[in-house]
């Protein structure tokens, strides 16, 4: 027999708990015999606390009686699975009709699910326990179902084959969010994303096309998974992170697909594919849509329009928190989980390109290495992590009270008392001070890395933006120019209102154009400060031609006083350096670290830099 392991340090059940856990063990007595009671003597010590914590495992296990006596027969209830288990189970599954797939995928997960919150709540299982088995059994259960399907459908139409080759053609599914990143809620939707590798038709005698084929079976896969049944429902599915979101066709073609990301892909998508996994399905061909989609994803070059796409969406966030009035909202709120992720993935936009370890689909992984490299402060990441993982332990005990996709702290003194229990906690203002602690230090992190740039403080705040932008009069703007330490005041103007009229300001889109009219006032206030004003800014304007339509150097620029120093100051000390890094835009991403010019690089240090870029690569 299975040793359980050590249970988790739990004083006496709250009154109100204990008798609501009796409630329920008289019921359950009543289903069982004698003998099943006793088989389950080894989960005795944890069934009040679990049972008291969790209304789901509770009322499950009253239902399905023999489920619990099986957890525990078998002992998985007491152990963790091994990478893959599930997967190997679920081979050996062979249901005949789609009824019968529905019920036992159902079945499974229900299983699966008592099983993870009991060791949860017991103290048995830690955190990546509980997110790689939820995501693990998502990825069985939508592989089963797609394989169970697939043969079924070219039953029906006959197999799909590629136009080019008359080669079998198959589906690949694509897991977003936490599910692509193996870190899935115990109690959430899983965001899909299905695309076949080449357009043809089947060879059947009801032929049909491979799009319409692959509708029918994204539609099918979909209803098996989240049409509710008496058994309840495997997961939830959104499909609207899919090319042209809920007005999209359910299944795209590979080429389809990466036409629609060349041509319209947008930021919050590059967002969500940078956790995009292949989940189901043809497995290789699911590889090549991903490396098909990477360039799209992780741009060669330091991308800080990131900065302001995630401020987008975080303001979008708050703005429909408000709109609902939420309170308390541990992944959406103030210093919840999601600005963690925004944090990690904003990063990995920016730098993924340049650099491959941040290419991973894993949040703590990503973290760790902007910490270790230096992108972030270690203690801040050291902190970020520490958060993310106590809120969401504290989203799982919340999923777990009802198996229920919630991530709003309650109000209810039942389920506070629920939420304490599984939190291992005494007293409920102990656990809301820590969470708000936790969300204050997150916030504050967040806050430093996206707060938007605010102008300088100077003798004359909105001079210089009206001088760029052509709205001071004559003598006002030659003025505020000679305040700022510029000597032909005439000549600037000029070369300004030239710059302004020119193509290179039209070319840009129209958020190009405002980025540029947020950064050339703050070209001209840090030229003012050079020892040639005006020299240095003719060459920044000769910059700002160079680099032409490439609005994502300006971002870069304003998101970074520290780049944009140091560009002013080696354009203003050599026009050499200037028109080789008009030359050479990407040189700007070396800007972001400060300049010694009192210290000499050793041809020893420069050999180990680049030793150690290379083995990133």
């Amino acid at each position: 027999m299975v040793k359980p392991l050590p249970d988790k340090q739990i004083g006496a059940l709250d009154p109100e708990i204990q008798q609501w856990v009796d409630t329920q063990w008289r019921s359950f007595s009543d289903k069982t015999s004698d003998e099943q009671k006793t088989a389950l003597e080894q989960c005795f010590a944890t069934l009040p606390t679990v049972w008291g914590a969790s209304e789901f495992v509770a009322k499950t296990c009253v239902a399905q009686p023999q489920m619990l006596v099986d957890l525990v027969a078998s002992g998985d209830l007491f152990r963790g699975y091994g990478a893959g288990e599930l997967t190997r189970r679920a081979d050996s599954a062979e249901p005949e009709t789609e009824q019968a797939l529905m019920q036992w995928l159902r079945r499974l997960r229900t299983r699966e699910c008592v099983r993870l919150a009991w060791r949860d709540i017991a103290g048995w299982a830690d955190l990546d326990e509980v997110m790689a088995t939820m995501s693990e059994l998502a990825d069985t259960c939508v592989d089963l179902a797609l394989r169970n399907l697939y043969r079924s459908h070219c039953q029906n139409f006959g197999t799909p084959r590629s136009k080019s080759g008359g080669d079998r053609v198959g589906m690949t599914v694509l897991g977003l969010g936490k599910l692509g990143g193996c870190e899935l809620n115990f109690s959430s939707d899983i965001d899909l994303i299905f695309a076949y590798t080449e357009q043809g038709e089947t060879d059947g005698p009801r032929s049909t096309s491979n799009h319409e084929f692959f509708l029918r079976l994204a539609r099918d896969l979909i209803k098996v998974l989240d049409q509710p049944t008496p058994d309840g429902i495997v997961f939830r599915v959104d499909m609207r992170l899919r090319p042209n979101g809920q007005s999209g066709p359910l299944a795209l073609s590979f080429d389809a697909m990466e036409q629609y990301y060349q041509t319209h892909g947008r930021d919050w998508e590059r967002y969500a594919l940078i956790k995009a996994r292949n989940i189901a399905g043809d497995k290789q061909a699911g590889a090549e849509l991903l490396a098909k989609l990477r360039p799209f994803v992780y741009r060669r070059y330091l991308d800080y329009g990131a900065f302001e796409a995630v401020r987008a969406m975080k303001e979008m966030i708050n703005r429909e928190l408000r709109r609902k009035g939420v309170q308390n909202n541990i992944k959406l709120g103030q210093g919840g989980i999601r600005e963690v992720e925004f944090i990690a993935q904003s990063f990995q936009m920016i730098r993924g390109g340049r650099d491959p370890l941040l290419q991973s689909n894993r949040l703590i992984p990503v973290l760790e290495h902007l910490g270790q490299d230096g992108i972030i402060a270690e203690e801040a990441c050291a902190e970020l992590i520490t958060g993310y993982q106590f809120l969401r332990t504290l989203e799982h005990h919340l999923q777990m009270i009802r198996d229920q996709q919630t991530h709003r702290v309650p109000d209810g003194e039942m389920d506070r008392k629920r939420l304490l229990m599984a939190s291992g906690v005494d007293r409920w203002d102990e656990l809301e001070t820590r969470l708000s602690i936790t969300c204050a230090a997150v916030h504050r992190h967040f806050d430093q890395i996206f707060v938007p740039v605010r102008r300088e403080e100077h003798s004359t705040p909105d001079e210089i933006e009206g001088l760029w932008l052509g709205l001071l009069d004559s003598p006002i703007a030659h003025r505020a120019l000679e305040e700022n330490g510029y000597r032909d005041t005439g000549a600037v103007i000029n070369s300004l209102r030239s710059l302004r009229a020119s193509r290179v300001y039209y070319a840009h889109s129209k958020d190009g154009r405002e980025r540029l009219d947020r950064l050339m006032p703050m070209f001209i206030r840090e030229a003012g400060r050079s020892p040639d004003p005006d020299g240095t800014l003719h060459r920044l304007i000769q910059f700002i031609e160079g680099v032409g339509r490439r609005s994502v150097y300006l971002v870069l620029l304003i998101e970074n006083p520290l780049a944009l120093s140091q560009l002013v100051k080696l354009i203003g000390a050599s026009a050499w350096v200037s028109s080789w890094i008009r030359q050479h835009p990407l040189l700007l991403d070396e800007l972001l670290d400060p300049i010694t010019a009192d210290v000499v690089t050793s041809p020893q240090f420069i050999t180990e830099e680049l030793d150690h870029r290379l083995s990133h690569l």
